[in-house]
């Protein structure tokens, strides 16, 4: 559709080819980069509300120098380890059964491992082993490939 026959169209007169565009929009292939600079963006913003806190995790080898010339070597995460570490306040309602009407909320932590990948990211093995132990602990683990999906899942 070259010319808008639309009256409802947004666009300014003489947009040929912008509606293939506008529709392609949710096409777009994002680059992990992208993908972390929105995520990253986004969990800050909640952290500054006070709704989570979260922390970023570097896996690999990282050198320091000492002062002297020399390098201290840092071990930093194991290789798989998710990309970031959240935690959220939540809430467990304990019941008592033979009376119904007397509840307790119990505080919890809510942690959820984050792991970002682009459009069409896959996991490394380490990262599937990461995933299979976290979730062992009863943790969850997020692959995320765009912000909608990080709002998805906390």
């Amino acid at each position: 559709m070259s010319k808008c026959e639309s009256e409802h169209c947004f666009l300014p007169k003489g947009h040929d080819g912008l509606h293939q565009a506008v529709a392609r929009v949710y096409d777009i292939k994002l680059t992990e980069a992208e993908v972390k600079r929105s995520v990253e963006d986004y969990l800050q913003i909640a952290q500054n509300q006070g709704h989570l806190t979260f922390l970023r995790l570097n896996s690999g080898v990282a050198f320091m120098p000492s002062g002297k010339g020399k390098f201290y070597k840092i071990q930093l995460c194991p290789p798989g380890t998710a990309d970031y570490l959240v935690i959220q306040r939540g809430n467990v309602e304990m019941f008592n059964i033979t009376q119904p009407k007397i509840s307790k909320s119990l505080p919890i932590a809510i942690v959820t491992f984050i792991e970002l990948k682009k459009t069409k990211g896959k996991q490394s093995p380490e990262q599937v082993e990461f995933e299979s132990m976290i979730t062992s602990f009863n943790c969850r683990y997020v692959i995320v490939k765009s912000v909608s999906d990080l709002e998805e899942a906390l």
